[in-house]
C-alpha cells in the first residue's frame, strides 16, 4: 500500500499481471474512487501476506470495474463489498474513508489489519468529521449530496482510523491492537518526516 507523505492519505498498490504497470486504488474523495498510475510522492508499504496478495489484487481489479464511484463516509468496514466487488450500500454502510476503504479490502480476503473491537475514539475525531463533512458539501456537484450527508452525520461518533495507523499495522504482525498501532503510526510518522528532510536516505 500507499500513503502521502504527509500522512494523511492512503491508497492500495496492484498490478492486473506480473508484465503490467503498478497502479494506485484508493478512495479520494466522495464519489471519487481512482485507480492511478503510481507517481513518486508516495510512501509504500509492503504488508507480509504471501500468495494472499493476489487475492487482493484480484478483488481491486472487481473493485475498479463494479463500483463507477464510492460514498464517502465513516462506516465500519467490515461486509462493505460483496464476492464480485461491489459496494454494499444499506443502512449500516454508507460509505468508507480512505483507511477505512483499505481496511475493507483487506478484511474481504480475510486479512484483518486491525483488532477492531480494541478502537478508540479521540478528542479530535467529532472535529475531523465535521471538516470532512464540509469539503464533501462544498466539492460535490451531485443534486443528492445534503442527503448523503443527513445518512453519515448520525454516524457521529463513531471511531476513526488514520491512514499512519492502517499502513503501520500493514507493516507489523496484524491484526494490530489501537495502542500498538499509535505506536505503529508515530515510528512510520517520524520515517516519512526524516526523508522529507533527507530525500536521500532511505527508510528502513
Amino acid at each position: 500500500m500507499a500513503v502521502l507523505p504527509d500522512g494523511k492519505h492512503i491508497g492500495i498498490l496492484y498490478r492486473k499481471t506480473i508484465s503490467e504497470n503498478v497502479r494506485l486504488l484508493h478512495l479520494a474523495n466522495h464519489h471519487s474512487l481512482r485507480n492511478d498510475e503510481v507517481k513518486s510522492k508516495y510512501f509504500f508499504v509492503i504488508p507480509d501476506v504471501g500468495r494472499r496478495g493476489k487475492q487482493v489484487a484480484a478483488l481491486c481489479r472487481l473493485i475498479i470495474e463494479q463500483n463507477p464511484t464510492l460514498p464517502y463516509g465513516f462506516s465500519h468496514p467490515t461486509g462493505a463489498f460483496n464476492e464480485e466487488g461491489k459496494f454494499i450500500a444499506g443502512p449500516n454502510m454508507v460509505g468508507l474513508t480512505c483507511a477505512s476503504f483499505v481496511l475493507a479490502v483487506f478484511d474481504k480476503v480475510g486479512l484483518s489489519l486491525l483488532q477492531y473491537d480494541t478502537w478508540q475514539t479521540r478528542d479530535d475525531d467529532e472535529a475531523w468529521r465535521a471538516e470532512i463533512i464540509e469539503i464533501i458539501r462544498h466539492s460535490s456537484t451531485s443534486n443528492d449530496i445534503e442527503d448523503h450527508i443527513k445518512q453519515i452525520t448520525p454516524e457521529v461518533p463513531t471511531v476513526r482510523y488514520r491512514p499512519l495507523e492502517v499502513a503501520g499495522s500493514a507493516a507489523a504482525d496484524f491484526p494490530v491492537p489501537f495502542c500498538k498501532s499509535l505506536i505503529l503510526a508515530d515510528q512510520l510518522a517520524k520515517i516519512l518526516i526524516d526523508h522529507k528532510s533527507n530525500p536521500s536516505t532511505l527508510p528502513t
